[in-house]
C-alpha cells in the first residue's frame, strides 16, 4: 500500500507539472496574440501617418541631419539638447535605408507596443497566479488607451515605455537573484536605464527608483554582493548619460537639458492639471470638468476594485509577490514625483501624454498588486536577496 501511495502521488505531481506546463504553454499564446493586436491597433490609428506635433518636427529634423551627416541638429541647423538622440537615430536609419520617417515612425511604435505587452507579460506572470487575473491584466495592457495615445504620434513615448518596464523585469532580477548572475542582472538594468536616458530625459526617474529599491533590499535583508551589484548598475547606468551631458555642455547651449519652456505652476493648478491628464486619457475630447469627474470616478473604481479582490484573496498566502513588486511599486510612485518637480522646477509639460507612459505600467499593478500568487519560494527562487531557496 505504501509503494502504491508514493506511486499515485509522484503521478498526481507530474499530472500537477503537466498542468502547469499546459496553461504556461497558452498564456504565452494569448500573450503573443495580444502583442500582435496591439501593434495592429498602432498600425490601424497611423494608417494615414502618425500624428504631428510640435515635437515630431524636431524628430524628424534631426533624423533628417543625422542621416545626411549634417550632425544631430534641428531644424534651425542649431545643435539640438531638447530631446537625447535614441528615437532620431531610429527614425535617421530608417532614411538611410530608403524608407520614409513617417513610415518608420509607425513600425518603430508599433513593434515597442508589441514589446511593452510581452515585457509586461512576464511581469504579469511572475506577480498573478490565476489564468484569468493574468488574461486581463495583460489585456489592459494590450488595449491601453494610455498606450495606443502615445504610440499613433510621431514621438519617442512608446519606445521609451519598452525602456521601462524592461528596467523593471531586470531590476526584479537582480533584487531577487543571488549568487554570481545578481551583478550581471543589475549591470543589464543600469545598461537599459542608460540607454533610456538617450531616449527620454525622464530616465533620470529610473535611477532614483533603482536607488530607492537597493535601499530598501539593504534595510530588509542586506544581500550579501549588494555593493558589488550598486557597483555593477552605476557603472552600466551612467557612461551614456554622462557622454550625452558632456556633448550638450560643448553645444553652446545654455541648458544641459533643453531650455525652461513656461513658469512653473501654483500647487492648486498642478493637482488640477494632474487630475484633467489623467481624466483626458479615459475621457478623450472632453472638457476639463468632465476629464476631472472621470479621475475621481477612477479612484473610486480602483479603490472598490483592489479592496474586492483582496477580500476574495484573503485566504491565499502572498509568501513571494510583495518583495517582488519592490521596483514597480517604486516607479509607479517615484515616476509622478519626478514629473511634478521637473514641472515645478523647469515648467516642463504636464499633461496626458507625459503621464500616460504610467499607464501599462499601471496596468500591470492593478491585478498582480492585489493578486498574490500561490507559488511556493522553492518554485519561484529566493523570496528575499540573498535567501536560498
Amino acid at each position: 500500500m505504501g509503494r502504491l501511495s508514493g506511486i499515485s502521488g509522484r503521478g498526481a505531481i507530474v499530472n500537477a507539472a503537466d498542468t502547469q506546463t499546459m496553461s504556461s504553454r497558452r498564456y504565452w499564446w494569448a500573450s503573443c496574440a495580444l502583442a500582435l493586436a496591439a501593434a495592429g491597433l498602432v498600425v490601424l490609428a497611423t494608417r494615414s501617418g502618425p500624428g504631428i506635433g510640435a515635437d515630431s518636427t524636431s524628430y524628424f529634423s534631426s533624423a533628417h541631419n543625422l542621416a545626411s551627416g549634417s550632425g544631430y541638429r534641428d531644424f534651425t541647423g542649431e545643435p539640438l539638447n531638447t530631446f537625447p538622440p535614441g528615437f532620431s537615430g531610429l527614425l535617421a536609419l530608417g532614411e538611410l535605408l530608403g524608407v520614409s520617417l513617417a513610415t518608420t515612425t509607425r513600425a518603430i511604435n508599433a513593434v515597442a507596443s508589441a514589446a511593452v505587452v510581452v515585457l509586461s507579460a512576464v511581469l504579469i506572470q511572475r506577480h498573478a497566479q490565476r489564468p484569468l487575473a493574468r488574461l486581463t491584466a495583460l489585456a489592459l495592457v494590450a488595449f491601453s488607451i494610455g498606450l495606443l495615445h502615445v504610440a499613433d504620434k510621431a514621438r519617442s513615448d512608446a519606445l521609451f515605455v519598452v525602456f521601462v518596464v524592461a528596467f523593471i523585469v531586470l531590476l526584479e532580477n537582480a533584487l531577487t537573484h543571488d549568487g554570481e548572475h545578481c551583478v550581471a542582472w543589475s549591470a543589464a538594468a543600469g545598461a537599459t536605464a542608460g540607454l533610456a536616458f538617450l531616449v527620454r530625459y525622464a530616465a533620470l526617474s529610473l535611477l532614483l527608483c533603482a536607488g530607492v529599491a537597493f535601499a530598501i533590499s539593504w534595510l530588509r535583508s542586506r544581500p550579501p554582493q549588494l555593493v558589488a551589484r550598486v557597483c555593477a548598475f552605476t557603472l552600466a547606468a551612467v557612461p551614456l548619460p554622462a557622454l550625452w551631458l558632456a556633448r550638450n555642455s560643448t553645444s553652446g547651449a545654455h541648458d544641459l537639458l533643453g531650455p525652461h519652456v513656461s513658469e512653473p505652476a501654483s500647487a492648486g493648478t498642478l493637482i488640477k492639471g494632474v487630475a484633467v491628464a489623467v481624466g483626458s486619457l479615459f475621457s478623450p475630447n472632453s472638457s476639463e470638468r468632465a476629464a476631472q469627474a472621470v479621475f475621481v470616478l477612477l479612484i473610486v473604481v480602483a479603490g472598490i476594485g483592489t479592496w474586492l479582490v483582496r477580500r476574495s484573496n484573503a485566504d491565499v498566502p502572498s509568501a513571494v509577490a510583495g518583495w517582488t513588486l519592490v521596483p514597480l511599486a517604486t516607479l509607479l510612485v517615484a515616476y509622478p514625483v519626478f514629473v511634478l518637480v521637473t514641472h515645478r522646477i523647469s515648467g516642463t509639460s504636464l499633461d496626458e501624454r507625459v503621464l500616460a507612459r504610467s499607464a501599462s505600467r499601471s496596468s500591470c499593478w492593478a491585478p498582480t498588486g492585489s493578486t498574490p500568487s500561490t507559488v511556493g519560494a522553492r518554485e519561484r527562487g529566493p523570496i528575499l536577496p540573498g535567501a536560498r531557496s
